[in-house]
């Protein structure tokens, strides 16, 4: 993105990658898990387990998968890209509507 940076973002952006860095941590999460599908699944399973009970519904599942998924390619990245990969998910939320669309304005015209 070759907009400016928007610095009042920065913190924020920090403290999700710090949350996910200590999430990868306490999971032990490589992006390597991603090419290995019976350890995957079993990490899902135990993470649907531990969040929903024994029996937890495919949609619950679901969520594990995508979220351990996220955690893979989020454990790909340096500090540097990790920062940037949350700030990138936080700024929608937190630009006006002009900054928006100037923003998919340069991406249509790239």
């Amino acid at each position: 993105m070759d907009l400016d940076i928007k610095q009042e973002l920065m913190p924020m952006a920090y403290k999700k990658a710090k949350g996910i860095i200590d999430k990868i941590k306490e999971l032990r999460v490589k992006p390597e898990l991603l090419e290995d599908d019976d350890k995957f699944d079993e990490l899902v399973m135990k993470m649907a387990k531990a969040k929903y009970g024994e029996n937890p519904s495919s949609k619950e599942i679901e969520g594990q998968e995508w979220y351990l998924g996220y955690l893979c390619r989020m454990s790909a990245l340096n500090g540097n890209g990790l920062l940037m990969s949350c700030y990138e998910e936080l700024l929608p939320y937190n630009s006006t509507e002009d900054e928006l669309s100037s923003m998919l304005d340069s991406m249509l015209n790239s």
